[in-house]
């Protein structure tokens, strides 16, 4: 599974982090990208195609909710 955690704080994207891998055990695969900013995020998903996207909903320069509007 590819995963996208997106959120402007780095502690947050720690701890989602560790929930994750703490959860997806060795027999299952996963990748776990992140970023802080929207703009890396658009281009983290056209890149990567995540299957799973974790976001803050309030974040410097828009919201998370942008991503789903196309906004950014």
């Amino acid at each position: 599974m590819n995963i996208l955690i997106v959120d402007d704080e780095e502690r947050a994207r720690s701890l989602l982090r560790g929930i994750i891998e703490e959860y997806f055990t060795s027999d299952k695969s996963y990748c776990a990208n992140e970023t802080s900013n929207l703009d890396e995020a658009v281009s983290l998903i056209k890149q990567e195609r995540p299957e799973l996207i974790f976001m803050d909903i309030e974040m410097p320069g828009g919201q998370g909710t942008d991503l789903l509007k196309n906004k950014k």
